[in-house]
């Protein structure tokens, strides 16, 4: 017993004894006074042990509010420069000229409406062969691509509009109503890493917690696709693995690899400590997207579709989305036609802050989002929130695969965002699947191996809980 609840049960005996007895009627006054402390000193331990127990809890939430905010205050330290680059597309001009190697002008990013970033006047639509002449025949329309996606069961056409049709609105009133559902700007999407301490030229200190932890290794075959940059498929990590790559950059242009090699490590990486998440998994890598700047790369919405549909046409059974950005109508009816073939979508919430709107593919109904926390369950500082993430993983300081070059010569190190989440819980979800359950029944399954973090139940921060 704690000095402080023996000092509580003292006092409430001491008052007992000085109680009056006259109201106990005919009973010994000795009695009376015994029978008041014996039932006072139970009512005393009672309480006393209550308060015992809720002076502990507070202490325990100190101390962890503590630890939060010296890790806040170690955060503090990189800003404004980790801010300014956890957020890289606020460091891009509002019109961005993507160039190729050659030097040839590949297209133009702008900012278009409510502030999503877009190829400048070029359009995309599902529409099928038979009307596409119709398109051609319009005014201010110049269509410049037409392709078939057969793992999607559709086509897709890319159209530049002029200055004056360059809305949806002024569009809606030129196109047939039928196509208006399946009609949306050629997005740019974004990966969802933080900048690292490497970057931004300061040393990190993983926590001693987080370098224990066990790995959770999966042996089962398994088909698993993602959408990110190139790989670095010579790193010594992937030297036991099975990796196929397919490129759908537009106009050649350079594949930066730091991104999609972090991403990949998580999944079938291994060495210095990293131990691969699916031992014996095929990993299909769709390389989408190109460099904007040193800390951020973009991908547009028909490289993403494309990266689709040949993972749709691969059997893949599970797809690795470390990426976010805007609504898109036509990558929903692409997720919606993966969904129907039992094609699992992972993606990551996104790091825009907890204030920012929800970013896409993640707000999906059919996607299944992830956020980030640290190795003592803390969220990590600039994750999305709201009813688009379902589940959180470990994200902040992750060890993983580093693409190599000679300006940056180690093979592991440490990444932190969103991205960094999504990976564990597609690795967990492929997993379920390869004993044949379906996306809905593997979901579930991997529902009853969280730890229930925040709010009780699902909330907004954490989802349903932290994968273990």
């Amino acid at each position: 017993m704690t000095i402080k609840r023996t000092v509580l049960i003292a006092g409430l005996l001491i008052y007992a004894c000085v109680l009056p007895v006259t109201s106990y009627g005919q009973l010994p006054a000795t009695q009376v006074v015994t029978g008041q402390i014996d039932q006072l000193g139970r009512s005393a331990s009672d309480v006393a042990n209550d308060i015992g127990n809720r002076l502990d809890e507070a202490a325990l939430a100190a101390q962890k509010e503590a630890r939060k905010a010296e890790a806040l205050a170690r955060d503090a330290a990189l800003d404004p420069i980790a801010r300014a680059l956890t957020n890289p597309l606020a460091q891009l001009p509002n019109a961005l000229p993507i160039i190729n190697p050659a030097g040839q002008l590949a297209h133009v990013e702008v900012i278009v409406e409510d502030g999503w970033r877009a190829v400048a006047r070029e359009w995309l639509v599902w529409m099928p062969v038979e009307q596409q002449r119709e398109l051609t025949q319009l005014p201010g329309v110049d269509v410049l691509s037409s392709e078939p996606m057969p793992g999607l069961g559709l086509v897709l056409v890319r159209f530049q509009a002029s200055e004056a049709l360059d809305s949806r609105a002024a569009l809606e009133k030129l196109l047939p109503a039928s196509w208006r559902a399946s009609l949306d700007r050629n997005h740019i999407f974004t990966s969802q890493t933080q900048a690292t301490a490497r970057d931004l030229g300061v040393s990190a200190t993983p926590t001693t917690e987080f370098d224990k932890r066990d790995a959770v290794t999966c042996a089962a075959p398994v088909r698993v696709g993602m959408v990110d940059t190139q790989v670095q498929t010579n790193h010594p990590a992937f030297a036991n693995a099975t990796i196929v790559s397919e490129s759908f950059l537009p106009a050649q242009l350079a594949a930066p690899s730091a991104h999609g090699t972090a991403v990949a490590g998580l999944l079938i990486g291994s060495g210095e400590g990293l131990n691969a998440s699916l031992v014996n998994a095929d990993l299909f890598a769709a390389s989408a997207f190109y460099a904007r700047s040193d800390y951020s790369q973009g991908a547009t919405t028909q490289s993403l579709l494309q990266a689709l549909n040949w993972l749709a046409t691969e059997k893949v059974q599970v797809i690795n989305l470390s990426l976010a950005g805007p609504p898109n109508q036509l990558l929903g009816l692409a997720v919606a036609r993966l969904a129907q073939q039992q094609i699992a979508l992972v993606a990551a919430v996104g790091n825009e802050g907890p204030a920012a709107p929800a970013l896409y593919p993640a707000a999906y109904p059919q996607v299944i989002g992830v956020t980030a926390v640290d190795s003592e369950h803390n969220i990590y500082r600039w994750a999305n929130q709201g009813e688009q993430v379902d589940f959180a993983a470990l994200g902040v300081s992750v060890l993983t695969v580093r693409a190599q070059s000679e300006q940056q010569p180690l093979a592991y190190g440490r990444e932190t965002g969103t991205s960094m989440a999504t990976p564990i819980v597609t690795a967990r979800l492929a997993c379920a699947m390869a004993q044949g359950l379906t996306t809905s029944d593997a979901v579930a399954q991997l529902k009853k191996n969280v730890l229930d973090l925040g709010e009780p139940g699902r909330d907004a921060v954490f989802g349903v809980g932290m994968i273990l």
